[in-house]
């Protein structure tokens, strides 16, 4: 539902192509780390733990545009904020996250914030 909104009211023109590339990465990123066992999931793959990708590149160019200039903050950010999300929706879910796959999700969230920085550091809210 919330894509559906976002898709209907705030949308940018070629936003599509940043959700469906974090959809994409998340399938790369989580799917290996459920294979080689660091994700154990209860049953199936929860919504959760899909939707974490595509839902946060919704908030590239609305929520989160302020916090793109400070490639230092942005990197901190996904380096925290990153494994939290998956310790909540792990925690919600029944899901078991070991202690080395938070810190490759920690390194992944850190890099990919820092490259989000550098591509859209310079545009404000109103642009990219």
């Amino acid at each position: 539902m919330i894509l559906a909104a976002h898709w209907r009211w705030l949308a940018r023109p070629g936003e599509w192509r940043w959700w469906l590339g974090f959809a994409l990465l998340g399938v790369v990123v989580d799917g290996s780390l459920v294979a080689l066992g660091g994700i154990r999931l209860a049953a199936g793959w929860p919504l959760w733990l899909w939707a974490l990708w595509p839902l946060f590149a919704t908030t590239l160019h609305h929520c989160l545009a302020w916090l793109w200039p400070h490639r230092w903050l942005a990197l901190l950010c996904g380096a925290v904020g990153g494994p939290l999300s998956y310790l909540s929706g792990a925690a919600l879910a029944g899901a078991e996250i070991a202690t080395w796959a938070l810190a490759v999700e920690a390194l992944v969230w850190a890099g990919l914030c820092a490259a989000v920085s550098r591509r859209l550091g310079g545009a404000g809210p109103a642009q990219a």
